[in-house]
């Protein structure tokens, strides 16, 4: 009897200590980044031929939320509004994707001197106009929550920034987005797929965009809450600076309607180069859908460029 007891014993002993093992490193397809919505950046791997490459990512769907920031170097307000955009950012992880966008007056350099760099891009000059969201003439600083107006306005000071994201959270889960890229440093190639598929039927034609922003560029600053004489700050760190678009100031068309749920659509833009001028370490590629009638944005997402 002893013997039998001991027996079931070691069984029992042997049955818990499998059932508890695990793989620490499960092997992982790295043939593309994809970033569904929800979702982190992802991993990414360099091949021996500098082309950076990862692993797709899942996550719970949630509908993200666009931020827009109108700015400029010379913007001597405009260093409160980055703050505002900053905690939104850390505020609300994988949830709030930033897009600081010089553009109008303040953002035109001066021909030598502090602020000879210009940081304009056509895509954000268009966007800042009159044809098409009138920013500078609400005055500086000033921006969007996913183009939408939710009680206060389209155009927002940033002081309304943080509660039009929680009414915008709030909104309806329409569609994902799903962002994967290939790119190769040696010849700082950029190949970008971008993946949608609605949840429910939607009555509008659907667009997208695909820009590139870039993180931790250090560079002259105006910042009027520094006592004068010192409002010059000159190794600003600007964040989120929208650099170029991949398909145009208004983009393409995603799905026209009928749109019905459960409806998928898959496409690839040409493939492009990275600027000189980018760090691609800091450089991001953001995508947005948006109803083509209404400019409201249906989802946005983010993911590392490597």
């Amino acid at each position: 009897m002893k013997n039998i007891k001991k027996s079931f014993l070691v069984v029992l002993a042997s049955a818990l200590f499998f059932s508890c093992d695990k793989v620490d490193k499960p092997i992982q397809n790295s043939s593309s980044t994809t970033s569904t919505t929800g979702s982190t950046t992802g991993s990414t791997t360099g091949s021996t031929t500098g082309t950076t490459v990862g692993t797709p990512s899942v996550a719970p769907l949630v509908r993200k939320v666009l931020v827009e920031d109108y700015s400029g170097q010379k913007c001597g307000n405009c260093p409160a509004a980055g703050i505002v955009l900053k905690n939104l950012y850390k505020d609300n992880p994988n949830l709030v994707v930033p897009i600081t966008i010089h553009a109008g007056s303040f953002a035109k350099p001066s021909a030598a001197g502090t602020y000879s760099i210009d940081y304009r891009t056509p895509v954000g000059d268009d966007w800042n106009a009159g044809t098409g969201f009138g920013i500078e003439n609400a005055g500086y600083p000033n921006g969007l929550v996913n183009r939408k107006n939710f009680g206060s306005g389209l155009i927002l000071k940033e002081t309304s920034w943080a509660s039009s994201v929680n009414l915008a959270k709030a909104d309806p889960y329409i569609l994902s987005l799903g962002i994967t890229k290939t790119y190769d440093e040696a010849t700082r190639s950029l190949g970008t797929t971008l993946k949608a598929k609605f949840k429910i039927a939607y009555s509008n034609n659907v667009k997208f965009n695909v820009l590139l922003t870039e993180d931790s560029i250090v560079s002259p600053q105006k910042d009027y809450s520094l006592p004068p004489g010192q409002q010059d700050i000159l190794n600003y760190t600007h964040m989120h600076l929208l650099r170029a678009s991949l398909n145009g100031s208004w983009g393409q068309t995603l799905k026209a309607t009928p749109i019905e749920a459960n409806d998928s659509v898959t496409i690839t833009l040409p493939a492009s180069v990275l600027d000189s001028k980018l760090k691609s370490k800091f450089v991001n590629i953001v995508a947005f859908a948006y109803d083509e009638t209404t400019r409201e944005v249906l989802q946005a997402e983010m993911i590392k460029l490597k």
